[in-house]
């Protein structure tokens, strides 16, 4: 099916299947002294969102969000997050 407005093929019959965002919480604190390119500090306990588009992020480092799947996006240590259910 075309639509005539955007000139768009739209899928007939397609599901989606959500997938499932990981979330962390922070094992100790994450400050911006270590990791300058934070804008704010993360406490010991705070509950982050695993960024579900790729991003370049080093492989020590996992790239989250404050909310689920919602931008902006920022890299904290692997070491410093415990993957929650």
């Amino acid at each position: 099916m075309i639509d005539q407005n955007s000139m768009m093929i739209m899928p007939i019959g397609v599901h989606y299947k959500t997938m499932k965002t990981k979330r962390f919480q922070l094992t100790r604190d994450v400050t911006k002294q270590e990791c300058s390119w934070l804008d704010k500090d993360y406490k010991k306990g705070d509950i982050v969102f695993e960024y579900p588009l790729y991003v370049d992020v080093s492989d020590k480092g996992i790239a989250c969000s404050d909310q689920d799947s919602e931008s902006p996006w920022y890299e904290l240590p692997k070491n410093a997050l415990l993957e929650i259910s």
